[in-house]
């Protein structure tokens, strides 16, 4: 900055305000609306965001850190987890994955 305003012969400190209001000139507005490229970006981040908030929400039960839990006690433990609160459910697809179980196990 100072060296340009140098070689332009400006005070360094006009030279910056000159910039910052061109900043703020240029910036868009909150509840500026996005661009359709934009939005598509931002409902695939939340989706992505969405489902990396499942996983981590599942992982976090203290029953799945034991890779000693017989078969069966995870069968019971994805139908503990079907018929729990919402916060807490979870696909059996997504729950046999997590717990390296079959699907048609569960539901056999």
């Amino acid at each position: 900055m100072s060296e340009t305003a140098r070689e332009l012969e400006l005070n360094p400190e006009t030279l910056r305000g000159w910039v910052k209001k061109h900043q703020k000139v240029n910036e868009p507005a909150a509840g500026t609306p996005l661009m359709l490229n934009e939005r598509a970006r931002l409902k695939e981040l939340e989706r992505r965001n969405s489902e990396v908030e499942k996983k981590v929400s599942f992982l976090k039960k203290p029953q799945r850190t034991s890779r000693r839990i017989p078969v069966a006690g995870k069968y019971e433990f994805i139908e503990t987890m079907r018929l729990d609160a919402a916060e807490y459910a979870h696909s059996v697809e997504f729950m046999c994955e997590r717990l390296n179980v079959s699907k048609s196990g569960y539901y056999e």
